[in-house]
């Protein structure tokens, strides 16, 4: 028994001493009207009109820290224009005319589906139509160490999961089943 304690006690200390969180933000993604002369995203085609919001804000560029995730839920049907996140891509095709290699998953489409990406490299990346440009915006990455400059744009809801908080409550539950 004094084992399982002193076990449980040297578990939580050296959950505490490296205290690893993990993040995950939500987007809520609606294909909505947009002025092609002021409130689209450059690049554009004047004949749609539409562009790709998260949250209820146009043209929003995203910065995280590496291994946090990005979850984007489509909450309006796009049948026309998939939305996707990839990587080597530019400005203003953000995605569009990508390659699959460069998608992080198979583009979106219907009300309810969802992309969950996790980057693992600092860099930049985009979100937005992959069939047309001017539909999407920038996904800037810092490592862990510039987190502080990095921190997760306001309008995405953040969830955390500390595992310190996690054994902390194991520990306890050890304790009080074997005690």
């Amino acid at each position: 028994m004094a084992r399982l304690l002193q076990l449980s006690f040297f578990l939580l200390v050296l959950t505490r001493f490296f205290h690893v969180l993990t993040s995950n933000v939500i987007y809520s993604v609606t294909f909505v009207p947009c002025n092609p002369s002021s409130t689209c995203p450059q690049g554009n085609p004047p004949a749609i009109g539409h562009t790709f919001a998260l949250n209820g804000t146009l043209n929003q560029n995203l910065t995280a820290s590496i291994n946090e995730q990005l979850r984007f839920v489509l909450d309006t049907n796009a049948p026309d224009d998939p939305f996707t996140v990839c990587q080597r891509s530019s400005e203003p095709n953000f995605c569009s005319g990508t390659t699959q290699s460069d998608q992080f998953s198979l583009p979106i489409t219907l009300t309810g589906n969802t992309i969950s990406v996790t980057f693992r490299t600092p860099g930049i990346y985009y979100y937005g139509s992959s069939k047309h440009p001017g539909m999407g915006g920038r996904i800037t990455i810092y490592t862990s160490n510039d987190s502080k400059s990095a921190s997760i744009n306001a309008n995405g809801a953040e969830h955390r999961l500390s595992v310190s908080i996690f054994f902390t409550i194991i520990v306890a539950l050890s304790i009080v089943v074997f005690h």
